[in-house]
């Protein structure tokens, strides 16, 4: 460096040196110029990033955003919602929980880089938030001193602790740690993900994938404890600890990168023998790209899979791969994912057609599309016609020696694994699956018999949150299914027809909680149960937990001397939740033991000694403009509202100074509740919940036993666990508006024989059953109460209720009830997500008083993983009106009892199953004569995917009541729209 110039400010001064990366150190104690960020650091401060940059360094605004002098900010959270909102926009409950205090579009208490790795927290609505608790230095004021007038780039800060070289960045400060860890240099290093395993892992101990992914740019963090401790939640600390056979064979060697071949010899189970490309060249994918299935380019994953076999294809960097058409992989090659992420989703998926030996290992394969026919470039030959996709992830046909291991799988059009046509001796392990309906098909049709001779091994993976059914679902042949970990499937675990063997050995079954899908296996089609009581399906030495019911049929079979030497000996069921811990995609370091994280907070970081910025990496994607849309949370360039109930108040930016105002707004059956407008306003200071019988001021059980008229709000974001369920009366309004009130792990809300109440803004799920107890309600006295089953909300016997913007999931019974007699109930902006029984509107065929029962469910988001009654109805007369209604798992309409249901304007996009593509359902023993008398009105509904609306009766005559109570229907085709802003918002006050 040949050039210095000093700049004097406050008490000590800045050196700033000329070269590539301008140098600045701080000479003496704390300096008033950088009081902004924290007090109390020395260290250095590297400046990569050119000027007018937020602290986010590998983000490019187009539009500054500068935040006002004063304003409380956490650097480590993610800052801007401006930044890149690709990254988040299918994290509806996330990052904009926060947006609230920086009206500015900053949010700063979110984790900070969504930019890197956010498939890992797409489903975790509570993550980062509860995070920021944990960075109690890292309150500041930033203002755009950040970018100086003299400066070409900008500066990031380190701040030290008191001894020697210790220090982490202000970024992630007020951690101490005990064990040293030196950076190597030239480690490519993102400062703003998140950085240091020890930091925070209470908050990641049950997301095994999330932050290990940038362990592979870090090689220097990975770690042995002095002490030999195990950190459970990701990886010991003393040293590799594989899990189970397959593993034990490759992951503790610290040289496996540089012999990668040498995975061929780890293959258990049928697929034993399988080598994929281990006698070949390594090629490596160094190009995400795939323009034309037809002609690939050099240096793509299709090109790899068209060059002189056997090949070993592995890749250069994480990548997210949109294939425009199946990839075709032939005989004798292996993909090999370790040691980066490498994606496959948002196009088609991989196809072994007709080939043998073949080996697919550490891919993340989600959210796969069908494709159309067309010309694709196969083997070594002239590129061919082929078929259409029907968005399988991995599709394996007419095909043998085939090994799928440590793959991660979620989502997508068809199956996740589909093993047909003939395929015989594969082994699918060690692979994680979640999200999805139809998991696994091992032989597709009862006609094709020559999948008699199919023999399968599902071994050590891990069926996950979400999965519905086929897990695997079987045909003919010969099935070992060993030391899989099941999570609460929706409908069954493992099917099958036309007499299969399947052997299970040694799984964790654990049951959902609804009582009607405690069984782990379905026999399927109509088999009468004298024959398939011959199948042979076995028990052996199971775990069955939370009531799982396994229906054995049939011997323990006689094995060919080729079935016995395949077989994979199980380890004891209560080891499996340790066998599959690492299951799915694993990163991998080279020359390290590939490991999974752990936790023990014991971690000290020095710095590397230089960082590579990562400015360029998303500066494309994170450029937005303020006037412009940012379709998964809100316009920028103002207020949009999307419906009439909306419409009456969102776009007010005083709604805040006016929150009763709210109560003019109701449409549908539900007009007239005013809940607790014209009371006071009670504000919800604390979360507990610990009497019920003597609620503590400050609560929200204290809040719903005062004096009413009363409208309930909230001082503060709060997760509130309910012991018993919380009995609403008359005149109430609980309005969550301005936070985010998650009601959860406890009981449900309870409105019982009342009158007049309005709950809006509430984020309500996993909720369970609890035990009657004595419980404070209304203004008396504490009175003794049943048990409660588990509903999100139940309406028993009540009038003039409006529930609207609430998210529901998960729990043991309803999420919304609607019984015994109750009427004038509107049900609106909802959103419902991943659970069987949805909503009831009439509890019993013989609640005669339900005649008189009218709802309106109107502008709702009936999203992933709901099976069914969306709403069930009896007896009465409900306007179902533009509701969106994405791929349930059952059926979406159901009823018995001579309901009127007027279906207006919905979107109903049916399941990919052919045989679920009815939106309705009758149910009962009830005769066709009869049921086509009930009024099932299907008036301009969009029925897309093959939906299915069978109606009956004829369009009611309403009387004056009904007329008065019913919403015009927008059309169907803006029904996306209309509902796009369903479940609980993000609502700042001071503005729309």
């Amino acid at each position: 460096m040949d050039g210095c110039s000093r700049l004097r400010h406050g008490r000590g001064f800045l050196q700033v040196l000329s070269g590539a990366n301008l140098l600045i150190t701080i000479t003496e104690g704390p300096r008033k110029f950088f009081e902004d960020f924290a007090t109390g650091f020395s260290g250095c401060f590297r400046t990569m990033l050119p000027k007018g940059t937020p602290l986010v360094p590998w983000q490019i605004f187009k539009t500054f955003i500068t935040l006002a002098t004063g304003v409380r900010f956490r650097p480590t959270n993610y800052q801007n919602e401006a930044i890149d909102d690709k990254y988040i926009s299918s994290i509806s409950d996330f990052a904009p929980n926060n947006r609230k205090h920086y009206p500015a579009t900053t949010r700063p208490t979110n984790y900070q880089n969504e930019a890197i790795d956010d498939e890992y927290i797409s489903s975790i609505s509570d993550f980062a938030p509860n995070n920021m608790k944990h960075y109690p230095a890292t309150t500041g004021k930033l203002h755009d001193a950040l970018a100086f007038e003299w400066m070409d780039v900008v500066v990031w800060a380190w701040e030290g602790f008191s001894s020697g070289y210790q220090r982490v960045p202000p970024l992630v400060s007020g951690q101490k740690f005990k064990t040293s860890i030196t950076f190597a240099a030239g480690v490519r290093f993102r400062p703003m993900n998140y950085q240091y395993e020890a930091i925070d892992d209470e908050y990641i101990s049950n997301i095994s994938d999330f932050a290990p992914n940038n362990m592979k740019n870090n090689p220097a963090t990975t770690r042995t404890s002095q002490e030999g401790k195990t950190n459970s939640a990701r990886r010991s600390l003393a040293g590799c600890a594989p899990t189970n056979l397959i593993d034990n064979c490759w992951r503790c060697k610290p040289d496996w990168a540089d012999n990668r071949p040498a995975l061929a010899q780890c293959v258990k189970g049928f697929a034993t023998g399988t080598t994929g490309g281990a006698a070949g060249e390594i090629y490596k994918v160094t190009d995400p790209a795939d323009v034309d299935a037809a002609v690939p380019v050099e240096g793509t994953l299709r090109w790899g899979a068209t060059r002189e076999k056997p090949i070993w294809i592995i890749f250069e960097k994480d990548m997210v791969i949109n294939l425009v058409h199946e990839l075709v992989i032939t005989s004798d090659t292996t993909i090999d994912g370790r040691g980066v992420k490498v994606e496959i989703t948002g196009g088609s998926g991989l196809s072994v057609t007709k080939a043998k030996n073949v080996i697919i290992h550490g891919l993340c394969i989600h959210d796969i599309k069908p494709t159309a026919a067309g010309t694709v470039a196969i083997g070594e030959g002239k590129p061919l016609p082929r078929s259409h996709a029907d968005g399988d992830g991995v599709r394996v046909c007419g095909s043998t020696q085939v090994w799928i291991d440590h793959c991660s799988f979620s989502g997508g059009q068809d199956g996740l694994v589909d093993v047909t046509g003939g395929s015989t001796l594969v082994t699918v392990s060690n692979c994680k699956f979640n999200d999805h309906d139809k998991v696994m098909l091992l032989g597709a049709d009862d006609g094709h018999v020559d999948d008699k001779a199919m023999q399968v091994t599902v071994a050590y993976n891990k069926f996950s949150t979400g999965c519905v059914q086929r897990m695997p679902r079987c045909r003919h042949g010969f099935f070992q299914v060993v030391n899989n970990d099941y999570d609460k499937w929706r409908m069954y675990a493992i099917g099958g027809t036309s007499n299969p063997t399947i052997l299970c050995q040694g799984n964790r079954f654990v049951a959902p909680d609804t009582k009607s899908n405690k069984l782990v296996t379905e026999r399927q089609g109509d088999v009468p149960e004298a024959e398939w009581q011959k199948w042979n399906w076995r028990n052996q030495d199971n775990l069955l937990l939370n009531d799982a019911v396994f229906t054995e049929s049939g011997v323990d079979p006689q094995l060919t001397p080729d079935q016995q030497a395949a077989m994979i000996p199980p380890e004891p069921a209560s080891a499996v939740e340790q066998i599959t811990k690492d299951a799915g995609f694993l990163v991998c370091t080279p020359g390290t033991p590939s490991l999974p994280w752990s936790t023990d907070n014991d971690t000290q970081i020095q710095e590397a000694s230089e960082y590579t910025s990562q400015r360029d990496l998303l500066a494309e994607k994170a450029a937005v403009s303020l006037d412009g849309l940012n379709a998964t949370r809100r316009s920028l360039a103002g207020c949009e509202p999307t419906n009439p109930i909306d419409n009456c108040w969102r776009c007010k930016p005083d709604w805040a100074d006016n929150r009763q105002a709210l109560a003019q707004c109701v449409k549908g059956f539900g007009t007239g509740t005013t809940g607790g407008a014209g009371g006071d306003i009670y504000t919800v200071t604390d979360p507990s919940d610990i009497d019920a019988a003597k609620p503590v001021e400050g609560t929200l059980r204290w809040g719903v036993t005062r004096e009413r008229p009363i409208w309930i709000v909230f001082a503060k974001d709060m997760v509130i666990n309910l012991i018993h369920e919380l009995v609403i009366t008359s005149d109430t309004t609980i309005d969550g508006r301005g936070v985010k009130v998650e009601i959860c792990n406890g009981s449900g809300l309870s409105i019982k024989g009342v009158k007049n109440v309005i709950i809006h803004g509430l984020y309500i799920h996993d909720l369970r059953e609890t035990q009657g107890a004595i419980i404070a309600s209304g203004e008396g006295k504490p009175g003794p109460r049943s048990g409660a089953d588990g509903d999100g909300v139940a309406c028993f016997g009540s009038s003039q209720v409006w529930i609207d913007h609430c998210s529901f999931s998960g729990g043991p019974d309803g999420l919304i009830d609607v019984t015994v007699g109750s009427t004038l109930v509107t049900i609106s902006n909802c959103k419902f997500n991943d659970h069987d029984k949805v909503m009831l509107l009439g509890a019993d065929d013989s609640h005669k008083e339900d005649v008189a029962m009218k709802v309106t469910v109107a502008y709702n988001k009936f999203s992933t993983g709901c099976v069914q009654r969306m709403p069930r109805c009896r007896h009465g007369f409900f306007q179902v009106v533009n509701n969106d209604y994405e791929k349930w798992g059952m059926y979406a309409i159901g009823g018995t009892s001579n309901p009127t249901i007027l279906c207006q304007g919905n979107r109903f996009v049916a399941p990919d199953d052919r045989n679920k593509k009815q939106v309705t359902m009758r149910q009962g023993s009830v005769p066709e004569k009869e049921w086509k008398k009930w009024n099932w009105r299907n008036q301009d509904n969009l029925l897309l995917n093959g939906a299915v609306f069978i109606e009956s009766g004829s369009d009611p005559q309403l009387t004056p009541e009904q007329q008065a109570g019913m919403i015009p229907p927008e059309p169907a085709s803006n029904v996306e729209q209309i509902t796009k802003d369903a479940g609980f918002l993000v609502c700042s006050p001071g503005a729309p």
